[in-house]
């Protein structure tokens, strides 16, 4: 039997014919495949600023590039805003199934899924809301992901039962991409740093201890400005290095009751107390003289923390003195030396709320931790982004003048990034507590606020009138009242950030 070969044309022919079938092929699966991308809005730069929630899931899950770490931390922080955890677990399992065996994709998706869902109950998991979900993610895994991923079903469905039964994440939670800047690392304050020595004497250890035995009560001129500083800084250090991402979204912590705020109210709570104590402390005294040296000590105190880079106390010392129950004390500024009204005036600037507190916006922009902001900036700047975008977004389809209502996702991408910018600033500070000055502010704290915040003004301007009658005449301002952008703001409401939301319109922010 005589066996052809084939001739060179005869094999370019059956090539070009196989080639065609595979080309067809793939070119028919690629008609076949489910998409959602037009469903997406994206700006000049090409970054997604809306879309329908399949599309969003789909661009999380995408086969063929990697995510941009923008896009996932703003959906892992904001999805609860536009979707309930069970929608989003549903919309993950559908994209696992549209996928269904294309080649060059399946693989690539399924796994990608099982990341999103992993990355969620690992890192971004929350009991209260999310757990409604877990009977569906369960489900999923043992039913579908472990029929096609046999490993990752298995750790998946390990993973739900692990949150089920855990109080929060599995994974101490990083800081948001959008808060990362070019600073280096290498410049925070390192773990080992030694820590600075206490200013802090035997002969003031002495004095608290006769205090807490039952004599007399330690004026703040009995300890050091720069050790009250330091104690003041850890003291708003703790409860700002609590502040969950969840009690930034939404506006929360404005909620009249029911806000899961709690850091963020508690600090705010913290600021209001210290600006009362503040101005307790100086009208304390009948005479001029004194008022006058505790003043010197509250602005030396200001300068300790503004080298601390602490902007919450300083706020709250700088509001106090400032607020018209102080300022009006002409007597009492009289007799502050000129070299201690120039540091004041000089620490007024960088705090300044002028032009949105353009000063301090500037300080912080490339400021290295650790560092305490002023958390209110961060809130009004939520407030605008929450009141002045809509939810959804409008998308013209197929040009035919059809439109559909998408998630406004640039909304949530700005507030995520003002979430990171705060949330860079949470590292610890490298200072020891004294234990027993801590005691002391606090109790001075829960001694100001046995009465109301309303009362407390009130009480502290009668006080102060007391002391320095109004005048007969033209009232004459203090010195600090006409260059402070301050005056006028009154009872502290530059620290209240907890409003209710308003029925007839959006929050007016107090900050």
């Amino acid at each position: 039997m005589i066996q052809h070969s084939k001739s060179f044309s005869d094999l370019s022919t059956s090539m070009s014919h196989s080639t065609l079938i595979d080309e067809s092929f793939d070119v028919e699966s690629t008609i076949l495949e489910k998409t959602y991308a037009h469903e997406l809005l994206h700006n000049k730069e090409g970054h997604i600023t809306g879309g329908t929630l399949p599309a969003l899931v789909e661009q999380l899950t995408t086969h063929d590039s990697t995510p941009d770490s923008t896009f996932v931390s703003t959906f892992y922080l904001t999805f609860r805003l536009f979707a309930s955890p069970t929608e989003l677990s549903q919309a993950l399992i559908d994209r696992f199934d549209y996928v269904a065996d294309i080649p060059h994709i399946a693989g690539p998706v399924r796994s990608r899924v099982y990341n999103a869902f992993k990355g969620w109950l690992s890192s971004h998991w929350r009991n209260l809301s999310d757990e409604e979900a877990l009977p569906l993610i369960e489900s999923f895994a043992k039913n579908k992901l472990d029929k096609k991923l046999p490993g990752a079903g298995k750790r998946l469905l390990d993973l739900a039962q692990r949150v089920s039964s855990s109080q929060g994440p599995l994974v101490p939670r990083q800081v948001s991409a959008m808060g990362k800047t070019s600073t280096s690392i290498a410049q925070y304050v390192a773990v080992d740093t030694p820590l600075p020595p206490v200013a802090f004497t035997k002969s003031q250890l002495s004095v608290l201890k006769n205090w807490k035995m039952g004599g007399s009560m330690p004026s703040i001129l009995d300890f050091d400005p720069i050790e009250m500083a330091r104690q003041l800084t850890i003291k708003e250090m703790n409860i700002f290095s609590a502040i969950m991402p969840e009690e930034l979204l939404g506006c929360e912590w404005t909620k009249k009751s029911g806000s899961n705020a709690t850091n963020v109210r508690a600090m705010s709570t913290l600021s209001t107390d210290l600006s009362n104590l503040v101005s307790d402390t100086i009208l304390h005294y009948d005479d001029a003289k004194r008022r006058a040296v505790v003043i010197k000590q509250w602005i030396k105190v200001a300068h300790r923390c503004l080298e601390l880079n602490n902007y919450q106390s300083l706020l709250a010392i700088v509001c106090s003195l400032n607020s018209s129950i102080i300022s009006r004390l002409k007597r009492t500024w009289d007799l502050v030396s000129p070299k201690r009204r120039d540091m004041f005036q000089q620490i007024q600037a960088v705090v300044d709320p002028e032009k949105n507190y353009a000063n301090l916006r500037r300080r912080l922009h490339d400021h290295v931790p650790p560092c305490l902001p002023f958390v209110g900036m961060y809130l009004t700047d939520l407030t605008f982004v929450d009141a002045g975008n809509p939810s959804t977004k409008q998308l013209s389809l197929l040009g035919d003048g059809t439109e559909i209502p998408v998630i406004n996702f640039d909304k949530h991408t700005r507030t995520a990034r003002i979430i990171g910018e705060l949330q860079r600033f949470q590292i610890p500070y490298r200072l020891a507590e004294v234990p027993e000055l801590q005691e002391w502010i606090q109790a001075q704290i829960v001694r100001v606020k046995s009465t109301s915040d309303h009362e407390n003004f009130h009480q502290y301007y009668r006080k102060s009138l007391l002391l320095e009658p109004r005048e007969k005449d033209l009232p004459r301002p203090s010195p600090i009242e006409v260059t402070s952008s301050f005056s006028g703001k009154d009872k502290f409401d530059i620290f209240g950030w907890s409003h209710s939301r308003d029925k007839s319109g959006p929050i007016t922010p107090a900050v």
